[in-house]
């Protein structure tokens, strides 16, 4: 039996497969943080009177669009943190990273899509009220 001092020569690491997709889903799911800093700035309306209904009617289609890009950070945390669970040869702190990837990215989707709806009928309000005039 050989002592703890003693080197091997030869040997070479374990690999787990998984681990880096797992790591890449985590990333990813943390950057999704920022699409929800984005969507909450799209859908700011600091004072709608000052706009018109056909600024508000152009206004809905550019928040649309704002939220299905603003959803594919976590969209792509989630196929990551998929696949690292699916991946042959997983350890344990892969499944653990792999699902709070999922998690995390779960919780920045649901907070994006409420945020975007949200600012998207909030547009469609404005645009179906008549023009503001204070003078």
């Amino acid at each position: 039996m050989a002592d703890s001092t003693t080197v091997r020569t030869g040997s070479t690491p374990t690999r787990r497969p998984g681990r880096r997709l797992a790591w890449w889903g985590l990333a990813w799911a943390l950057f999704s943080f920022f699409s929800v800093l984005v969507m909450a700035v799209v859908g700011f309306d600091f004072d709608p009177n000052d706009y018109g209904r056909s600024y508000w009617r152009e206004q809905i289609g550019h928040r649309e669009h704002m939220l299905v890009y603003c959803l594919l950070p976590p969209a792509a945390a989630v196929v990551l943190g998929g696949w690292a669970l699916l991946k042959r040869g997983r350890s344990r702190g892969t499944i653990v990273l792999a699902i709070l990837a999922v998690v995390v990215a779960g919780l920045f989707t649901w907070a994006t899509v409420a945020l975007g709806l949200d600012a998207i009928n909030a547009a469609r309000s404005f645009s179906d009220r008549p023009d503001f005039s204070p003078y």
